[in-house]
């Protein structure tokens, strides 16, 4: 996660995957299932991000998925939180 001009980013580097699509996906639970939310293709440096927000109560959990291709198994990020003091 990264914070800029007031805004929340989920920013990440994807080695080796330049230009190629990737999906944000979001629970607002531990128990609750991941939904894609949006999605976006990689810069020509591998790198995607997206803005995320935090909910008033609990917690928002996060990650970015990267569809399978020929050469490669669907992945995943770490998982981040979000959350409002």
């Amino acid at each position: 996660m990264k914070k800029a001009n007031g805004d929340l980013y989920f920013r990440t580097k994807v080695r080796n995957y330049p230009d190629r699509l990737t999906y944000l996906e979001k629970k607002t639970c531990k128990r609750c299932t991941w939904r894609q939310v949006a999605k976006k293709r990689t810069t020509k440096h591998s790198i995607v991000k997206y803005p995320v927000g935090a909910p008033r109560n609990g917690r928002w959990y996060w990650r970015i998925k990267t569809p399978a291709t020929k050469r490669f198994y669907v992945s995943y990020s770490d998982v981040w939180y979000t959350y409002t003091i």
